[in-house]
């Protein structure tokens, strides 16, 4: 049961009002009011979504749209979900979001924690290599292995 009532909704249809392409019809306005009612689960996410919708979006764009940035934070009460299409409300902008703002968990290793140098990253790849050398020529005959043909090895 949502924490609100219909000041509230009469409120958020207001501010919603200045939102470029929103209708100054009171039929409109109530069926605004009667959808937000329905879909916003508590009194702070009516709020969150007026303040998006006029600070973020700047234009009516029609109830599924509406629905759809509700849907990026909270779940709707009315159980319909929605996905918004419009910038940073769009599931791809909402996964780079993600992506960027992942915080990153440091393991202790003990060891540097700071990016190699280039130096330090040649001096590693040459190492590797090596070691990758020294593998093939066992498995290829010259270090006294066993040959790709499964043939006794020695060059």
């Amino acid at each position: 049961m949502p924490n609100f009532n219909a000041s509230d909704v009469q409120w958020a249809v207001s501010e919603m009002s200045m939102l470029e392409f929103f209708r100054d019809d009171p039929e409109f306005k109530a069926s605004v009011g009667r959808l937000l009612a329905r879909m916003c689960q508590s009194k702070q996410a009516l709020v969150w979504l007026v303040r998006t919708m006029v600070d973020k979006v700047g234009k009516w764009h029609g109830p599924t749209e509406l629905r759809g940035v509700y849907c990026t934070r909270y779940r709707p009460s009315d159980g319909v979900e929605g996905t918004a299409t419009i910038g940073e409300f769009a599931p791809a902008a909402q996964e780079s979001r993600l992506i960027e703002h992942r915080p990153c968990r440091q393991i202790d290793s003990g060891e540097k924690s700071e990016p190699f140098s280039d130096v330090e990253m040649d001096a590693m790849f040459k190492v590797a290599m090596a070691q990758q050398r020294a593998k093939a020529k066992v498995a290829f005959g010259r270090g006294g292995g066993r040959r790709w043909d499964g043939r006794a090895g020695g060059n």
